[in-house]
């Protein structure tokens, strides 16, 4: 089978979006990473990784695209806010919820920041991965994320020598599921993110502190 190969020039659509993500960048390099990345991102490659990516797409290296995700300056939250406002000026049909979840990535080894022996919703069984707490924005029309972030076993953050090594930033402390949600929830909420209730699970919604502070910041839940 013939191998498929992305075009060595950024598709004109792809590189008109990305445009406007430009001031959070320091430097070229990360710009022009980000669009051999998202040009990856978007191909039918059956795996998107930076070793699939590199096979796939001209231009660019894994060692690159690693660095992109690392190792180079970038206003990620920035980025993401405009990202969101994007979405929620011109996606957003309206009559929305935010919906409260998580994902586990199995991981093999001990290095991957966050890893541990944990419940993985992909396996449904407890093992080794990471679990990423998310917010999504969905309506009778559009469905997409508004953020995540990657939750840290105590065994993590109780350890400062394992967290420095994995370049994890010294002033991160340990934060429940339901709490990594509800700072997600109060970000969305300072973008606007229009919203008619939060969705969730019983694994959250069986958490109180995490119910009284969808009341204490008067959201309708289910």
């Amino acid at each position: 089978m013939e191998k498929k190969v992305a075009s060595d020039k950024p598709l004109p659509e792809l590189a008109d979006y990305l445009s406007t993500f430009d001031g959070y960048f320091v430097r070229s390099e990360g710009r022009e990473s980000l669009e051999r990345y998202s040009t990856g991102l978007l191909s039918d490659i059956p795996r998107k990784n930076g070793e699939t990516i590199e096979d796939s797409v001209p231009g660019t290296s894994n060692q690159r695209l690693q660095s992109l995700l690392t190792g180079i300056q970038w206003d990620h939250q920035g980025a993401n806010q405009e990202r969101v406002e994007q979405m929620r000026d011109h996606v957003s049909l309206g009559d929305g919820v935010l919906i409260h979840d998580d994902t586990g990535i199995p991981k093999q080894g001990e290095h991957s920041v966050g890893v541990a022996r944990q419940y993985c919703s992909e396996l449904g069984k407890v093992a080794n991965c990471q679990v990423v707490v998310t917010c999504h924005y969905a309506d009778p029309a559009a469905s997409w994320p508004v953020n995540a972030r990657l939750y840290l076993p105590s065994e993590w953050t109780d350890d400062p020598e394992r967290m420095r090594e994995a370049g994890v930033p010294g002033d991160v402390q340990f934060q429940t599921k339901p709490e990594i949600a509800l700072a997600l929830l109060d970000e969305a909420n300072r973008i606007g993110v229009p919203h008619e209730a939060v969705l969730t699970d019983a694994s959250y919604g069986g958490d109180d502190p995490y119910l009284s502070g969808l009341e204490s910041r008067g959201e309708h839940y289910v």
